[in-house]
């Protein structure tokens, strides 16, 4: 089955660092940085997720966006399952990934952007 979890890109960082999604399924392994910066003491290291806190007030629109991001990546496996039998090939799940964080052009998201377009395609 495919397991999804988020850590830091430097996590003993004092200033904000990028979210790295990582993905296991069948000795596969695909690891793709989210646009999305996070100071770690704004960091869950046991639940991979954003705190609450005062310092953290968006909290729940990163947590939104992560959960909605592991929803797509175990669909997108799921689905390509059902179609073919077979797992997806890494590099096809995260183009499919990518895609779905850009939505679908190459273009950049302010932070903002990013997260109001993540939570309006819900």
């Amino acid at each position: 089955m495919i397991k999804v979890c988020y850590y830091l890109k430097y996590p003993k960082s004092g200033v904000s660092t990028p979210i790295v999604m990582q993905i296991c399924y069948k000795g596969a392994k695909i690891r793709l940085h989210i646009s999305v910066l996070i100071d770690p003491k704004n960091w869950d290291f046991n639940l991979y997720r954003s705190k609450k806190s005062r310092s953290n007030p968006e909290y729940f629109e990163i947590n939104t966006m992560l959960d909605k991001l592991e929803q797509f990546a175990k669909n997108e496996y799921r689905k390509c399952f059902n179609d073919t039998g077979q797992f997806p090939k890494p590099n096809k799940l995260k183009e499919a990934l990518k895609k779905y964080l850009t939505g679908g052009e190459s273009k950049s998201h302010n932070f903002f952007g990013f997260i109001s377009e993540l939570i309006s395609k819900s």
